[in-house]
């Protein structure tokens, strides 16, 4: 009995640490041209979170815990972008860089 009521405790909490998650996403561009930046790398600070941008300059970063984030955007020849962002629970953010 014991047994079954710890069970279902950790697998509530695990429900609820799951669902805690956000995701950020959105587009690197020249600033001067407008131009989409393939391949730029987008990550959190700090983190393990991060991708590049695809050939449109999307990016998608998903499955983030809640919490305040800087995101960091960089491109070789390119001045390096960072904003601050607090992510709250299955929030999905738009950040253009």
């Amino acid at each position: 009995m014991k047994f079954k009521l710890m069970l279902s405790v950790f697998i509530g909490l695990l429900g609820i640490i799951h669902a805690q998650k956000a995701d950020i996403r959105g587009h690197v561009y020249d600033k001067g041209t407008g131009e989409p930046l393939a391949y730029a790398s987008v990550f959190l600070q700090g983190t393990n979170y991060g991708t590049i941008t695809d050939n449109d300059g999307f990016f998608n970063i998903s499955s983030i815990p809640t919490g305040d984030y800087t995101i960091i955007a960089t491109f070789i020849g390119y001045d390096t972008s960072m904003a601050i962002l607090v992510l709250k629970k299955n929030q999905v953010i738009n950040k253009n860089f």
